[in-house]
Order: structure tokens, then sequence, then C-alpha cells
């Protein structure tokens, strides 16, 4: 999945032959591990957020105005996080003298990948019921549905990039 990923980020950004096979396959290792531990840190904010918040409350002793402020910041964790890993994946699918210039795909990505997945949270909490159709097999397919949103919002970011670039360029 990232492997091919990386290499159509690096067929759209034009550096396409830069690297060893080998280091661009390490690569994709370290970026599928942390891929997973992001995405295992953003569903345990959104989804299990609410228990997270209730056991801070319980260790920390806070006060009543925690509960408005947690709803916002865990928000602003799974954006950060977001962000944070489309600055990687497109500043490793880049060639070396344009990296400095992934920024504005990546914040492009965050912003995408975030309305869609809330989107697509509603969706699958009010429209579709993939259970009814699908039975026990349904959560598989919710979340290859969900990786394949992933993967065009980030393919969106790197066209973005290399758009912006090619304006740079003409100008």
């Amino acid at each position: 999945y990232i492997a091919s990923l990386l290499q159509k980020l690096k067929s759209i950004s034009g550096a396409e032959n830069e690297g060893s096979l080998i280091r661009e396959r390490l690569y994709a290792v370290l970026y599928a591990t942390i891929f997973l531990v992001l995405s295992i840190v953003s569903i345990m904010f959104s989804v299990a957020g609410h228990q997270f918040f209730n056991y801070i409350m319980e260790k920390l002793s806070l006060d009543g105005s925690f509960p408005d402020m947690w709803l916002t910041l865990r928000f602003i964790i799974i954006g950060a996080v977001a962000y944070f890993a489309a600055v990687g994946i497109l500043r490793l699918s880049t060639s070396r003298h344009n990296r400095s210039k992934c920024y504005p795909g990546a914040i492009a990505v965050t912003v995408l990948w975030v309305v869609c997945s809330l989107a697509f949270s509603f969706y699958i909490d009010r429209i579709a019921d993939f259970s009814v159709i699908y039975g026990s097999i349904a959560t598989v397919i919710v979340l290859l549905l969900w990786l394949y949103i992933t993967n065009t919002v980030i393919l969106l970011g790197g066209t973005v990039n290399r758009v912006l670039g090619d304006m740079r360029n003409s100008e």
C-alpha cells in the first residue's frame, strides 16, 4: 500500500528515478509502521476520546471547563497528526531540491482528509447500513473504503504540490 502510494507520488512530482530500490522499500516499511501508529492514535482520539477524557478527568481531578476544551483539543491533535504524516509522505516522494515546497500539499491533505473522514463517518453512521448487507465483514469493507479515500486525498496533495511547483517555474 505505502510503496505503491510513494511510487504514484513520485510519478506525480517527477522524481521517479531518484534513490535505490532497497532504500525506497525501507522507507515504505518505515512509513507503513508510522502510518499504522498514527492511525491508531487518530482512532483512539476520535472514537475512544470520551473514555480517555474520563480517565484524565479522574486522574488529574480537573475542573468542569475541561470537557469543552477536550472536544476541541482532540480534533486539533488529530489534525496535527494528519499534517505531520502528510508532510512526511510528501517530503519523501519529492525530489531532494523540492522538499521544502511540500507544505501547501500537506495543508491540503490535512484539510481534505479531515473533511472526507468526517463526511465518511457521517455517511457510515446515518445513511449506509453495511452490517445488514455484509454482516461481520462490514468492518473490513469500511476500513478499505476509508483507506481508499485517504490514498486519494494524499495523491491530491501531491498533485497540489506539482501544480504549484509548475506555476512557480513558469513565472
